[in-house]
């Protein structure tokens, strides 16, 4: 990663999901004021909406690691760094709180 000055702009996301003690989350119901499934990561690049982008990575990861890995995600600080090119990189996550989930809810 190259950035004429350091190593870019820093993008930090506190990522938190709604709490449901007796049942785990879909991905459509993490964030759905902030959250577009139909919104192409390339097209929040292009229009700068790096926040908005990183936010939704963060959605990205959660999903994954619970269809995945029957992982939740309840909660994350992540830091993103956004290079003289535009691309946006995680570059770090701390205070991650998860909880297991059934495996067969999204398979």
């Amino acid at each position: 990663m190259k950035a004429p000055v350091g190593v870019g702009e820093p993008i930090f996301v506190n990522f938190y999901a709604p709490i449901n003690e007796e049942a785990i989350h879909s991905l459509d119901e993490l964030d759905l004021i902030n959250y577009d499934p139909n919104e192409k990561p390339i097209n929040l690049l292009q229009r700068e909406k790096y926040d908005k982008f990183a936010y939704n990575e963060c959605l990205r990861i959660g999903a994954h690691l619970q269809k995945y890995r029957a992982i939740e995600l309840l909660r994350m600080k992540a830091e993103f760094v956004r290079d003289q090119y535009n691309n946006v990189w995680l570059v770090h996550c701390s205070d991650i709180q998860v909880r297991k989930c059934s495996a067969t809810t999204f398979l």
